[in-house]
């Protein structure tokens, strides 16, 4: 099991709440077909990951259920609107618990 998950929300200016909104359903709902073409790919270059991992970008979590169990992983996703999405990914594959949303301005990684 991963040590822990933190999210950092960056300030994100420019896109209004309802795009971010919609967006972050679109990636949650409908990146299935996707996510299943690409499965194989993501196993093989994701299973030799050690130690931290920071991935900028995590969306609504579909690299989570790729990275082995003995990483400390960050992700930074700038659009809140994700992190309801990514927290219940995080639950589904028994990482509750463990999952940390805060304000990148506000964090400290020591």
């Amino acid at each position: 099991m991963m040590a822990k998950i933190h999210t950092v929300a960056l300030n994100t200016k420019g896109s209004p709440d309802w795009y971010k909104r919609l967006f972050a359903w679109i990636m949650a709902h409908g990146n299935a077909k996707y996510e299943e073409e690409i499965a194989d790919r993501k196993r093989v270059l994701f299973a030799e990951l050690h130690g931290n991992v920071l991935e900028i970008g995590s969306g609504t979590g579909p690299n989570l259920s790729y990275y082995p169990s003995d990483i400390h992983w960050i992700g930074i996703e700038p659009n809140p609107f994700m992190h309801p999405y990514l927290q219940q990914e995080a639950e589904r594959l028994g990482l509750a618990g463990l999952f940390h949303s805060t304000r990148a301005r506000s964090w400290s990684i020591s």
